[in-house]
């Protein structure tokens, strides 16, 4: 997965081997199908805080995922792009 959102090789060795990375630059996302920019964020490979057999790939201590989500929300509301506020709870009888 890090090799497909733009890490260089280097990059990835030290990440495989547990160390935390700081870099700046673009990632792609493909689920979003956009590259996003950082001016300084940290990965680090992590072992599951729920499983100890499995591992997580972290950016700036989230998982990429949620990571790559941020940004897209981030770079949405700089278009004048807002969420829909949540309605539960909301009366929706006129």
């Amino acid at each position: 997965m890090w090799f497909s959102i733009g890490f260089p090789d280097s990059y990835v060795h030290r990440i495989l081997s547990f160390e935390k990375i700081g870099f700046k630059g673009q990632l792609y996302s493909h689920e979003h199908q956009q590259s996003f920019r950082t001016k300084g964020s940290w990965a680090k490979l992590e072992r599951s805080a729920d499983n100890k057999h499995t591992f997580e790939f972290k950016i700036d201590g989230v998982s990429v995922f949620q990571w790559f989500k941020d940004m897209a929300r981030k770079l949405l509301e700089k278009m004048g792009f807002r969420q829909p506020q949540s309605r539960q709870g909301k009366d929706l009888h006129h």
